[in-house]
């Protein structure tokens, strides 16, 4: 014969709050706090850069799509691009020259983005929360009384899969290089 169960688990949907007072107004459940993506980070530090971006990731997307060998040079200037842009970022962000990674490649840029937070004051945004990544575009909004290049720039560092950590370790979401909308919202 097995023994009985020694734990129990009590489950509370998202929302309900049983001990606030009725007459309390109090947001319910998860609410959206912040949302970026790198091309509205990038636009906002250097939109010329932004453009160029642009009119890459179209060209990138035409040659991939006829199957064309000259994509992989495009495909990597796009790249170049894109941590550039980021590393100005960065240096805004500091107040001061920021090298770009040479060579441009993912793991040069974690370590940039790594060394930048850890210089940085962490913005206002809650300890913990959760990610959606929505449609494809630029965007950059954050809480009221935010310099949201600060604000986007901690959300996009701090994603790991559908989570928001912000003192976690800084790293590059697992698709850096779309436009990808991260929207963080938490309790």
């Amino acid at each position: 014969m097995s023994a009985p169960p020694r734990s129990t688990f009590s489950f509370q949907p998202y929302g309900s709050r049983t001990s606030t007072p009725p007459d309390v107004a109090r947001p319910v459940g998860l609410r959206e706090i912040a949302r970026a993506s790198l091309g509205g980070l990038i636009a906002v530090q250097a939109p010329v850069r932004a453009r160029r971006i642009q009119a890459l990731s179209e060209k990138v997307n035409h040659l991939a799509h006829r199957h064309d060998p000259g994509t992989p040079p495009v495909r990597a200037e796009l790249h170049g691009e894109i941590v550039a842009g980021l590393a100005a970022v960065a240096a805004h962000l500091l107040g001061e020259p920021v090298p770009c990674p040479d060579p441009p490649t993912s793991e040069n840029l974690s370590d940039l983005l790594a060394r930048v937070a850890l210089r940085l004051t962490p913005p206002a945004l809650p300890a913990m929360g959760v990610v959606e990544r929505l449609g494809s575009q630029d965007v950059l909004a954050c809480p009221a009384g935010l310099e949201p290049l600060l604000a986007g720039f901690w959300l996009l560092t701090h994603v790991n899969g559908h989570s928001f950590d912000r003192d976690g370790q800084p790293m590059l979401p697992t698709e850096p290089f779309t436009n990808s909308i991260h929207v963080l919202y938490a309790y």
